[in-house]
């Protein structure tokens, strides 16, 4: 009663500081531990087994809710973890499907993009060779025509210059043949005269009278003289005759030469003409051979860029539904001492869980720091082992 007196008994419970209400509660179940293990009296009865069983049953059934409890809430926390991680994880995982899809289409825009504009450039460069060609050809038909008008000039010019020839030929010719006429005619008129000549002077002889020798010496002169004058006459139109064939083979020999230069310019005319063509024809290949290599070549349609692959998830287990144990059984663990000691008293063993489920009964009922558990616990255990020696 001193202890008690001194540890407020005398003050309500609930008026205590919190530190004497666990002290006023331990030191009761140390006193019911006092009274169960039969210390100080030593002929008491001993304690109300229904109670203690009862008390017993009460903490083990706490105890079992308190387990349920945590593993329901246990069981709770990972199923939540579990949806908030598959949340998250299918949140991430649309984001990088979204993302890598964005970048598909624009790197499929981009490429396209890129395929048209070749495309257009080709077009464009389709456009310029057929015009080049078309250029190049309309310039080698206007070369064909400057060159055959040329030709054809100097072909005018060779038939003109040839005509020409011919005309001074003719007129070569016929001046020869003048000259010949010129030269003949005046040889017969002198031959003429020559024949009047003698035939008058052998009239003069005769009409003389005279013969003998004289007379004939005199007549043989006159024949002699016109005889001489005869073959004088005929030697110069015999020289006459022979310049006019050499005159008119020389005017021939010329004309000949004129005919056979006349044929060769023909030829060289039409060579060149050829060579000519050739050439045109020569470099409009060239041009067109530029031309095509200026040209682009055909695009070819790009590989299509492959769709990205969706991300693949990853799979989470949820946890086991929790089962619950067996609820505790009343009365389970208690049982009458093995050794003699008197009826319904406990062992050693059965005390100790007794006291420590009261203590921790008295602890949890006023709520006390867990510093103070840990000193009822060992208070608890001194006195168990006080009471078992």
């Amino acid at each position: 009663m001193d202890v008690m007196s001194n540890m407020g008994m005398g003050v309500p419970m609930e008026m205590l500081p919190p530190g004497d209400q666990y002290h006023r509660k331990f030191d009761r179940s140390l006193m019911g531990l006092e009274m169960m293990s039969g210390g100080g009296g030593g002929g008491s009865d001993g304690p109300d087994w229904d109670e203690v069983a009862d008390l017993q049953h009460e903490a083990a059934t706490n105890q079992d809710n308190d387990q349920w409890a945590a593993v329901q809430r246990d069981y709770n926390q990972s199923i939540l973890i579990n949806t908030a991680k598959r949340h998250n994880e299918e949140t991430a995982a649309r984001w990088k499907d979204q993302s890598a899809i964005r970048q598909w289409d624009y790197q499929t825009q981009m490429q396209e993009a890129q395929y048209n504009a070749q495309v257009k450039a080709y077009n464009r460069s389709e456009k310029f060779y057929e015009a080049q060609v078309a250029y190049n050809e309309k310039a080698a038909d206007m070369a064909y025509d400057q060159e055959a008008a040329v030709t054809k000039e100097r072909y005018f010019g060779l038939a003109y210059q040839g005509a020409g020839q011919e005309l001074a030929t003719d007129m070569k010719r016929a001046e020869s043949g003048m000259k010949l006429q010129s030269s003949r005619a005046e040889g017969a008129f002198a031959l003429q005269n020559l024949m009047v000549k003698q035939v008058q002077g052998e009239g003069k002889a005769r009409a003389r009278g005279r013969v003998g020798r004289s007379a004939d010496k005199q007549y043989q002169s006159v024949v002699a003289e016109a005889g001489r004058a005869t073959a004088q006459l005929k030697s110069q139109l015999l020289a006459t005759d022979q310049q006019y064939n050499q005159a008119r083979y020389g005017i021939e020999a010329e004309r000949s030469l004129q005919k056979e230069q006349h044929e060769q310019s023909k030829l060289s005319i039409g060579e060149a003409y050829t060579r000519a063509t050739k050439k045109i024809g020569l470099d409009e290949y060239g041009a067109n051979l530029k031309a095509d290599a200026s040209r682009m070549m055909k695009p070819s349609p790009p590989i299509p860029i492959p769709k990205p692959l969706e991300t693949p998830r990853s799979i989470l287990v949820d946890s086991m539904l929790p089962v619950r144990n067996s609820a505790p059984v009343w009365g389970s663990g208690m049982g009458p001492a093995g050794g003699g000691g008197g009826g319904g008293q406990m062992s050693g063993g059965q005390i100790a869980m007794s006291a420590i489920g009261t203590a921790g009964s008295a602890i949890a009922t006023f709520g006390g720091p867990a510093g103070a558990v840990v000193g009822g616990i060992m208070m608890v255990g001194s006195a168990i082992g006080g009471a078992l020696m």
